[in-house]
């Protein structure tokens, strides 16, 4: 089931969201919201539903988009934004659609060389010690969530180290057996 499947389900069950960002049942009761995070580390405002027995995560930035955009905020290519970068912030004015570039202008100027600098660090070939150290890390199985801690690496590039990279499969090859 798709994010746009899942959001007429949850309106037709009465659910709606009012101009400020928050979220009412049908019978007019402010539904409390959570915290989640994305794989980017990324936090947002959700809360679950039940469709068919299964209890499913419906991010409140999903309803604001879907009141204000309909369909069209669920196209490929196109991303829900946050105009002022604050993804807690889900007020009307504040939702907009766009492509990946138009989602990364919204952010500051600060945050977007921030992004960029991991992404480096992460590829940069000058590196390799520290990505070898990271390698080590992913062998042993440590937790993403401390080595992101300590060397600012984002989760997806954590992923596909240890999932994808030839890189990474070259190390373990050369492991020696214990």
């Amino acid at each position: 089931m798709d994010k746009l499947e899942k959001i007429k389900i949850v309106l037709d069950k009465g659910y709606y969201i009012n101009n400020i960002g928050e979220v009412f049942s049908r019978t007019g009761k402010k539904r409390k919201l959570r915290l989640s995070g994305s794989k980017q580390g990324t936090e947002y405002y959700s809360f679950n539903v039940k469709i068919n027995k299964i209890s499913y995560p419906i991010r409140t930035y999903y309803l604001q988009a879907y009141k204000k955009f309909r369909k069209r905020a669920f196209v490929d290519g196109i991303q829900i934004r946050h105009l002022d970068s604050n993804s807690l912030n889900n007020s009307y004015e504040n939702i907009g659609i766009g492509t990946v570039s138009d989602n990364m202008m919204d952010r500051s100027l600060n945050l977007r060389q921030k992004v960029s600098n991991i992404a480096w660090k992460a590829g940069n070939p000058r590196k390799i010690t520290e990505r070898e150290i990271i390698y080590e890390l992913l062998y042993k199985e440590v937790p993403y969530k401390e080595i992101r801690r300590k060397y600012d690496v984002a989760l997806g590039t954590l992923s596909y180290m240890k999932n994808k990279s030839k890189e990474y499969q070259k190390f373990i090859e050369n492991k020696p057996v214990c």
